[in-house]
Protein backbone atom coordinates (compact mmCIF):
# COMPACT_ATOMS: atom_id res chain seq x y z
CA UNK A 1 0.00 0.00 0.00
CA UNK A 2 1.69 3.38 -0.88
CA UNK A 3 1.83 6.06 2.00
CA UNK A 4 -0.93 8.11 -0.05
CA UNK A 5 -3.46 5.33 0.47
CA UNK A 6 -2.94 5.75 4.64
CA UNK A 7 -6.49 5.41 6.06
CA UNK A 8 -7.18 9.32 8.04
CA UNK A 9 -10.34 8.74 8.80
CA UNK A 10 -11.57 8.82 12.67
CA UNK A 11 -12.49 5.61 12.38
CA UNK A 12 -9.23 4.01 12.25
CA UNK A 13 -7.86 2.70 15.05
CA UNK A 14 -5.49 5.10 16.78
CA UNK A 15 -4.33 7.58 14.69
CA UNK A 16 -1.26 7.98 12.39
CA UNK A 17 1.21 9.28 14.58
CA UNK A 18 0.15 7.07 17.29
CA UNK A 19 0.62 4.17 15.45
CA UNK A 20 3.77 5.14 14.07
CA UNK A 21 4.97 5.72 18.23
CA UNK A 22 3.81 2.49 18.71
CA UNK A 23 5.63 0.71 15.61
CA UNK A 24 8.50 2.73 16.14
CA UNK A 25 8.66 2.01 20.07
CA UNK A 26 8.28 -2.02 18.86
CA UNK A 27 10.65 -2.24 17.04
CA UNK A 28 12.85 -0.51 19.22
CA UNK A 29 12.39 -3.38 21.73
CA UNK A 30 13.21 -5.57 19.28
CA UNK A 31 16.68 -4.36 18.24
CA UNK A 32 17.25 -3.65 22.21
CA UNK A 33 16.68 -7.32 22.52
CA UNK A 34 18.83 -8.51 19.56
CA UNK A 35 21.47 -6.61 20.73
CA UNK A 36 21.36 -8.37 24.14
CA UNK A 37 20.92 -12.11 22.70
CA UNK A 38 24.35 -11.40 20.65
CA UNK A 39 26.32 -10.36 23.40
CA UNK A 40 27.34 -6.85 21.91
CA UNK A 41 28.58 -8.79 18.61
CA UNK A 42 30.10 -5.48 16.79
CA UNK A 43 28.92 -5.96 13.39
CA UNK A 44 25.22 -6.37 14.79
CA UNK A 45 25.64 -3.78 16.67
CA UNK A 46 26.74 -2.49 13.35
CA UNK A 47 23.47 -3.20 11.29
CA UNK A 48 21.53 -2.11 14.50
CA UNK A 49 22.85 1.30 14.36
CA UNK A 50 22.01 1.09 10.15
CA UNK A 51 18.34 -0.29 10.83
CA UNK A 52 17.90 2.70 13.49
CA UNK A 53 18.99 5.34 11.12
CA UNK A 54 16.84 3.96 8.16
CA UNK A 55 13.74 3.70 10.52
CA UNK A 56 14.10 7.24 11.73
CA UNK A 57 14.07 8.65 8.11
CA UNK A 58 10.95 6.72 7.34
CA UNK A 59 9.15 7.92 9.85
CA UNK A 60 10.23 11.24 9.24
CA UNK A 61 8.74 10.00 5.55
CA UNK A 62 5.66 9.05 6.90
CA UNK A 63 5.08 11.52 9.42
CA UNK A 64 5.29 14.65 6.28
CA UNK A 65 3.23 12.55 4.14
CA UNK A 66 0.49 11.89 7.14
CA UNK A 67 0.69 15.91 7.90
CA UNK A 68 -0.02 16.60 4.32
CA UNK A 69 -2.54 14.21 4.03
CA UNK A 70 -4.27 15.84 7.19
CA UNK A 71 -4.24 19.59 6.01
CA UNK A 72 -5.99 18.46 2.52
CA UNK A 73 -8.92 16.55 4.55
CA UNK A 74 -8.63 19.68 6.96
CA UNK A 75 -8.77 21.75 3.63
CA UNK A 76 -11.64 20.35 1.89
CA UNK A 77 -13.26 19.88 5.12
CA UNK A 78 -13.16 23.99 6.01
CA UNK A 79 -14.53 24.61 2.18
CA UNK A 80 -17.65 22.28 2.39
CA UNK A 81 -18.27 23.85 5.50
CA UNK A 82 -17.57 27.72 3.61
CA UNK A 83 -20.08 26.62 1.09
CA UNK A 84 -22.70 25.86 3.19
CA UNK A 85 -22.41 28.98 5.99
CA UNK A 86 -20.92 31.31 4.56
CA UNK A 87 -22.37 32.53 1.17
CA UNK A 88 -20.62 35.93 1.01
CA UNK A 89 -17.02 36.54 1.90
CA UNK A 90 -16.05 37.47 5.28
CA UNK A 91 -13.59 39.54 6.12
CA UNK A 92 -10.74 37.09 6.96
CA UNK A 93 -11.21 35.22 3.38
CA UNK A 94 -9.18 38.17 2.03
CA UNK A 95 -6.36 36.55 4.02
CA UNK A 96 -7.07 33.24 3.29
CA UNK A 97 -8.71 32.26 6.87
CA UNK A 98 -12.24 31.04 6.36
CA UNK A 99 -12.82 30.08 9.77
CA UNK A 100 -15.73 31.70 11.30
CA UNK A 101 -13.61 32.03 14.82
CA UNK A 102 -11.52 34.77 12.59
CA UNK A 103 -14.46 37.10 12.54
CA UNK A 104 -13.70 37.93 16.00
CA UNK A 105 -9.71 38.85 15.51
CA UNK A 106 -10.18 42.43 13.78
CA UNK A 107 -12.48 43.36 16.69
CA UNK A 108 -9.39 42.53 19.65
CA UNK A 109 -7.73 45.95 21.24
CA UNK A 110 -3.97 46.14 20.12
CA UNK A 111 -1.62 44.42 21.98
CA UNK A 112 2.32 45.31 23.12
CA UNK A 113 5.21 42.76 24.42
CA UNK A 114 8.05 42.81 25.57
CA UNK A 115 10.74 40.07 25.19
CA UNK A 116 12.68 39.47 28.77
CA UNK A 117 15.80 37.93 28.66
CA UNK A 118 19.01 36.43 30.71
CA UNK A 119 22.16 35.35 31.21
CA UNK A 120 22.65 33.71 34.24
CA UNK A 121 18.24 32.68 35.15
CA UNK A 122 15.73 30.06 33.50
CA UNK A 123 12.50 31.22 31.93
CA UNK A 124 10.52 30.45 34.82
CA UNK A 125 12.92 32.10 37.59
CA UNK A 126 12.81 35.32 35.59
CA UNK A 127 9.00 35.03 35.30
CA UNK A 128 9.34 34.30 39.39
CA UNK A 129 11.22 37.61 39.57
CA UNK A 130 8.91 39.96 37.84
CA UNK A 131 6.42 38.62 39.64
CA UNK A 132 8.03 39.42 42.72
CA UNK A 133 9.38 42.45 42.33
CA UNK A 134 6.75 44.38 39.86
CA UNK A 135 3.09 45.16 40.71
CA UNK A 136 0.73 45.30 37.76
CA UNK A 137 -1.45 47.80 39.00
CA UNK A 138 1.46 49.80 39.81
CA UNK A 139 2.43 49.88 36.35
CA UNK A 140 -0.88 50.44 34.80
CA UNK A 141 -1.11 47.11 33.52
CA UNK A 142 -3.66 44.96 34.96
CA UNK A 143 -4.12 42.38 32.14
CA UNK A 144 -0.86 41.75 31.61
CA UNK A 145 0.52 38.47 31.01
CA UNK A 146 3.25 36.26 31.28
CA UNK A 147 4.27 33.37 28.72
CA UNK A 148 7.37 31.84 28.18
CA UNK A 149 8.76 32.80 24.68
CA UNK A 150 11.34 31.50 22.15
CA UNK A 151 14.60 33.96 23.93
CA UNK A 152 13.21 34.06 27.38
CA UNK A 153 9.70 35.05 28.86
CA UNK A 154 7.60 37.19 27.06
CA UNK A 155 5.20 40.02 28.62
CA UNK A 156 2.03 40.66 26.53
CA UNK A 157 -0.19 44.31 27.91
CA UNK A 158 -3.09 46.27 26.04
CA UNK A 159 -1.48 49.42 26.91
CA UNK A 160 1.61 50.92 25.04
CA UNK A 161 2.42 53.51 28.31
CA UNK A 162 2.45 50.70 30.47
CA UNK A 163 5.14 48.72 28.35
CA UNK A 164 7.13 51.39 28.18
CA UNK A 165 6.92 52.14 32.01
CA UNK A 166 8.10 48.54 32.61
CA UNK A 167 10.75 48.66 30.12
CA UNK A 168 11.93 51.52 32.00
CA UNK A 169 11.58 49.90 35.21
CA UNK A 170 13.17 47.16 34.02
CA UNK A 171 15.75 48.82 32.82
CA UNK A 172 16.42 50.85 35.99
CA UNK A 173 15.82 48.47 39.17
CA UNK A 174 18.59 47.00 40.31
CA UNK A 175 16.60 44.00 42.09
CA UNK A 176 16.24 43.31 38.19
CA UNK A 177 19.72 43.72 36.89
CA UNK A 178 19.75 39.94 36.05
CA UNK A 179 17.05 40.90 33.33
CA UNK A 180 16.99 42.42 30.04
CA UNK A 181 14.32 44.18 27.72
CA UNK A 182 13.59 44.85 24.82
CA UNK A 183 10.71 45.69 21.96
CA UNK A 184 10.27 41.93 20.05
CA UNK A 185 10.86 41.83 16.55
CA UNK A 186 9.00 42.84 13.67
CA UNK A 187 6.13 40.05 14.38
CA UNK A 188 5.18 38.02 11.34
CA UNK A 189 3.48 34.67 11.19
CA UNK A 190 5.23 31.64 9.20
CA UNK A 191 4.15 29.28 6.65
CA UNK A 192 5.97 26.09 5.45
CA UNK A 193 6.28 25.57 1.80
CA UNK A 194 7.70 21.64 0.72
CA UNK A 195 8.85 20.17 -2.13
CA UNK A 196 11.28 22.89 -3.94
CA UNK A 197 13.68 22.33 -6.41
CA UNK A 198 17.21 22.00 -4.45
CA UNK A 199 18.92 24.50 -6.88
CA UNK A 200 17.21 27.52 -6.50
CA UNK A 201 18.63 30.54 -5.20
CA UNK A 202 17.30 31.02 -1.02
CA UNK A 203 18.22 35.31 -1.65
CA UNK A 204 15.77 35.43 -4.96
CA UNK A 205 13.21 33.02 -3.78
CA UNK A 206 10.57 36.11 -2.18
CA UNK A 207 11.14 37.65 -5.11
CA UNK A 208 10.75 34.37 -7.52
CA UNK A 209 7.47 33.88 -5.41
CA UNK A 210 6.23 37.54 -5.62
CA UNK A 211 6.48 37.62 -9.21
CA UNK A 212 6.12 33.90 -10.01
CA UNK A 213 2.57 33.86 -8.33
CA UNK A 214 1.69 37.47 -8.93
CA UNK A 215 1.04 38.36 -5.72
CA UNK A 216 -0.23 41.52 -4.70
CA UNK A 217 3.11 42.35 -2.35
CA UNK A 218 6.54 42.93 -2.40
CA UNK A 219 9.81 40.70 -1.46
CA UNK A 220 10.35 43.05 1.48
CA UNK A 221 7.14 41.44 2.92
CA UNK A 222 8.64 37.78 2.78
CA UNK A 223 11.56 36.32 4.70
CA UNK A 224 13.23 33.29 4.47
CA UNK A 225 13.68 32.12 8.26
CA UNK A 226 15.37 28.59 7.43
CA UNK A 227 15.90 25.68 5.03
CA UNK A 228 16.69 22.13 4.76
CA UNK A 229 17.12 19.25 2.09
CA UNK A 230 14.89 16.34 2.32
CA UNK A 231 13.52 13.56 0.73
CA UNK A 232 11.11 15.45 -1.22
CA UNK A 233 13.00 18.45 -2.15
CA UNK A 234 14.22 21.50 -0.11
CA UNK A 235 11.67 22.94 2.64
CA UNK A 236 11.49 26.34 3.69
CA UNK A 237 9.91 28.65 6.28
CA UNK A 238 8.57 32.13 5.24
CA UNK A 239 8.03 34.78 7.55
CA UNK A 240 4.98 36.96 6.09
CA UNK A 241 3.94 40.48 7.32
CA UNK A 242 0.18 41.51 6.96
CA UNK A 243 0.61 42.54 3.58
CA UNK A 244 2.03 39.06 2.49
CA UNK A 245 -0.67 36.93 4.76
CA UNK A 246 -2.92 39.01 2.60
CA UNK A 247 -1.01 38.62 -0.79
CA UNK A 248 -1.03 34.79 0.03
CA UNK A 249 -4.90 34.56 0.04
CA UNK A 250 -6.40 31.39 0.90
CA UNK A 251 -3.53 29.44 -1.72
CA UNK A 252 -2.49 25.62 -0.33
CA UNK A 253 0.36 25.61 -2.83
CA UNK A 254 2.75 28.24 -4.58
CA UNK A 255 4.46 28.42 -8.51
CA UNK A 256 8.18 27.94 -7.48
CA UNK A 257 10.32 27.36 -10.22
CA UNK A 258 9.02 24.25 -12.22
CA UNK A 259 7.16 22.80 -9.09
CA UNK A 260 3.88 23.26 -7.43
CA UNK A 261 4.75 23.02 -3.68
CA UNK A 262 2.30 22.96 -0.54
CA UNK A 263 1.99 25.76 1.80
CA UNK A 264 1.20 25.03 5.33
CA UNK A 265 0.90 26.94 8.84
CA UNK A 266 3.81 26.79 10.89
CA UNK A 267 2.54 27.64 14.00
CA UNK A 268 4.46 26.73 17.37
CA UNK A 269 2.45 25.74 19.88
CA UNK A 270 4.97 24.28 23.11
CA UNK A 271 3.87 20.71 24.52
CA UNK A 272 5.94 19.28 27.47
CA UNK A 273 7.19 15.51 27.22
CA UNK A 274 7.92 15.69 30.59
CA UNK A 275 4.72 16.24 32.13
CA UNK A 276 2.35 15.81 29.41
CA UNK A 277 1.18 19.44 29.51
CA UNK A 278 1.07 22.68 27.22
CA UNK A 279 2.37 25.70 27.42
CA UNK A 280 6.15 25.28 28.11
CA UNK A 281 8.63 22.38 26.63
CA UNK A 282 10.95 19.88 28.87
CA UNK A 283 13.65 21.43 28.78
CA UNK A 284 12.14 24.07 30.99
CA UNK A 285 9.88 21.88 33.17
CA UNK A 286 11.03 20.33 36.21
CA UNK A 287 7.46 18.70 37.40
CA UNK A 288 7.32 14.97 38.31
CA UNK A 289 7.25 12.76 34.65
CA UNK A 290 3.67 11.88 33.12
CA UNK A 291 3.65 9.85 29.87
CA UNK A 292 3.00 11.83 26.88
CA UNK A 293 1.51 8.46 25.09
CA UNK A 294 -0.95 6.69 27.97
CA UNK A 295 -1.41 9.86 30.07
CA UNK A 296 -0.41 8.27 32.90
CA UNK A 297 2.13 9.36 35.73
CA UNK A 298 5.64 7.95 37.00
CA UNK A 299 7.46 6.99 33.49
CA UNK A 300 8.24 8.85 30.27
CA UNK A 301 7.17 7.88 26.65
CA UNK A 302 10.31 6.08 25.83
CA UNK A 303 9.76 3.68 29.06
CA UNK A 304 5.88 2.90 28.33
CA UNK A 305 4.32 -0.39 27.70
CA UNK A 306 0.63 0.11 26.98
CA UNK A 307 -0.95 -0.96 24.34
CA UNK A 308 -3.13 2.22 23.36
CA UNK A 309 -2.52 5.89 23.04
CA UNK A 310 -4.43 8.03 26.14
CA UNK A 311 -4.58 11.93 26.26
CA UNK A 312 -4.95 13.14 29.50
CA UNK A 313 -5.89 16.84 28.24
CA UNK A 314 -8.11 15.49 26.59
CA UNK A 315 -9.61 13.59 29.66
CA UNK A 316 -8.86 16.71 32.03
CA UNK A 317 -11.51 18.60 29.90
CA UNK A 318 -14.12 15.67 29.66
CA UNK A 319 -13.38 15.04 26.10
CA UNK A 320 -12.57 12.05 24.61
CA UNK A 321 -8.84 10.62 25.27
CA UNK A 322 -8.80 7.89 23.54
CA UNK A 323 -7.29 7.08 19.83
CA UNK A 324 -4.39 9.97 20.30
CA UNK A 325 -2.22 10.81 22.61
CA UNK A 326 -1.47 14.30 23.89
CA UNK A 327 1.34 15.07 21.16
CA UNK A 328 -0.86 13.99 18.06
CA UNK A 329 -1.27 16.85 15.76
CA UNK A 330 -4.95 15.26 16.03
CA UNK A 331 -5.40 16.46 19.14
CA UNK A 332 -8.18 18.40 19.10
CA UNK A 333 -6.87 20.54 22.59
CA UNK A 334 -3.72 21.04 20.70
CA UNK A 335 -5.85 21.98 17.11
CA UNK A 336 -7.43 24.59 19.23
CA UNK A 337 -4.67 26.15 20.99
CA UNK A 338 -2.45 26.58 17.93
CA UNK A 339 -5.56 28.09 16.31
CA UNK A 340 -5.77 30.10 19.34
CA UNK A 341 -2.04 31.05 18.75
CA UNK A 342 -2.41 31.88 15.33
CA UNK A 343 -5.65 34.50 15.52
CA UNK A 344 -3.09 36.36 18.48
CA UNK A 345 -0.33 36.56 15.79
CA UNK A 346 -2.23 37.37 12.96
CA UNK A 347 -3.88 40.18 15.31
CA UNK A 348 -0.28 41.62 16.65
CA UNK A 349 0.87 41.61 12.68
CA UNK A 350 2.69 44.74 11.41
Amino acid sequence: MSLASIPVSRGDKGSILSRLTKADKNTLKALIKISTLTGGDEPVAQLIETVISEQAKLKNIIMEQAQQLAFQKGRIEELEKKRKTEPQDTPYEAIGHTNQTHSQTGNQPPTYALVVSSGSLEKREMATLLRKQLDPLELDIPNATIRPGREGIVVTTSSKEGTDKLLQRIQNDRALKQLKAKAPREMRIHVKVIGLEDDLDCEDLPARIVNQNRLACTPEDIVVKKTWPGRRGTTVILALNRKGLKALGGRTELSIGWSRCPVYDHIFWPRCTRCANHGHTAPECDAPPRCSYCGQRGHHQKDCDADAAHCNICAGEGRNPNEHSMMSWECPVYVEKVQAEKERIIARLN
